[in-house]
């Protein structure tokens, strides 16, 4: 219970984490569209522009500012999830994430494969379950030996009566077919709950396995954004910009280049909450700390 309440507050943060970094994509972006959607209107004023053009720019505002709205719903439902799950008040206040950060892996697929076996809670209890079962099965077969019981006894009469001992020998006999029933019922049950326990081992090592190579991709396709994508991204906007306000250029091109921006910096931050989720997820199945 500890565990899954944890993975989903880390699911819920990380987030709530990306909203917020996303909102902020959304207010800058918005923030450069503005001043090109009044020059663009000055421009159409004085015969110099595209109706379609200004139209265009117009409408991309306009689903800026739903998204910002659909954020600030999700992030008050993420709120209310989180502070259900730490028993706050709704009325508290909200939580403040961290910004989003590339967390490193420290870690190899062969470390955490093995974490998982000694680590795993799912996998700690199909393995209690294997070792009750055992133990019922040596129980059963014990119950197949004959009991010997030895008793001895001396008892002080006084008066006219002499003192005596007593010596008692019991044995019991099992009945065959009743503990042979016993003992093929508990070796039945030993072997289905191996066999739980070595399928819940496959599944825990290959989630484990997925996420690995989700944090690997995610942590290299990140790197393309970051010097590559981003960079070249912002320089062709500010290039088209710098045309557009000498009159040389169109704005439709001005609006494209900066789409193009805002995109990447989505797609940036979607691939960054992808690395640190599949990172949450690797604590929760290999119970080790590694953001």
């Amino acid at each position: 219970m500890r565990t899954s309440i944890t993975d989903q507050l880390k699911l819920l943060y990380l987030r709530l984490a990306y909203l917020d970094a996303t909102l902020s994509i959304l207010g800058r972006n918005d923030a450069v569209l503005k001043p090109i959607i009044e020059t663009g209107l000055s421009r159409y004023s004085l015969g110099q522009g595209s109706q379609a053009d200004v139209l265009k720019a117009q409408i991309e505002h306009t689903k800026i500012l739903r998204e910002v709205t659909m954020h600030h719903q999700e992030m008050g439902q993420l709120q209310a999830s989180l502070k259900e799950l730490l028993h706050r008040p709704q009325t508290s206040a909200d939580i403040v994430p961290e910004p989003l950060s590339l967390t490193p892996m420290l870690r190899t697929a062969e470390e955490l494969q093995a974490l998982v076996v000694s680590h795993n809670p799912a996998i700690s209890v199909d393995t209690a379950n294997v070792h009750k079962e055992d133990a019922r099965l040596k129980s059963a077969q014990r119950e197949g030996k004959p009991d010997f019981n030895v008793g001895y006894m001396f008892q002080q009469t006084g008066g006219g009566y002499r003192d005596y001992y007593m010596l008692t020998l019991n044995m019991r006999l099992p009945r065959r077919k009743r503990v042979e029933a016993g003992v093929a019922d508990a070796a039945e049950s030993l072997e289905r709950s191996r066999q739980e326990l070595d399928s819940q081992v496959q599944q825990q090592l290959s989630e484990v396995q997925k996420q690995y190579i989700a944090v690997t991709n995610t942590a290299e396709l990140l790197k393309e954004y970051q010097e590559g994508l981003l960079p070249q991204s912002e320089a062709a906007f500010r290039a088209e910009q710098t045309t557009y306000q000498s009159g040389k250029e169109t704005l439709a091109p001005v609006l494209s280049s900066l789409l193009d921006v805002l995109t990447f910096e989505h797609d940036s931050q979607q691939a960054l909450l992808d690395h640190e989720t599949a990172l949450a997820r690797l604590e929760t199945l290999t119970g080790a700390q590694l953001r």
